[in-house]
């Protein structure tokens, strides 16, 4: 797996939490930065999704065909005798 090396500006306090993290756990810091940006832009695409989803779901076409669907669902449902 090949890779990039990019500069990073951190306030002086995250560096030193960082630091110290990285030696109790005994973990490589490029390993930590890896890690915390990908699980950082997976919930940010996630974000992005749901908002997506929840954007067309307030259209008022998507609404009323989500009632109509529903009120077919609910007149081909028959009642049982128990």
């Amino acid at each position: 797996m090949s890779s990039s090396q990019i500069n990073v500006f951190l306030p002086d306090r995250l560096f030193n939490e960082l630091t110290n993290f990285i030696v109790e756990e005994n973990l490589k810091l490029s390993h930590v930065v890896t890690e915390a940006i990908s699980n950082q832009l997976h919930k940010m695409r996630n974000e992005r999704y749901i908002t997506r989803l929840n954007n067309a779901f307030e259209s008022s076409e998507i609404i009323q065909e989500q009632h109509e669907m529903a009120e077919l669902m609910t007149s081909s449902v028959e009642e049982l005798e128990w």
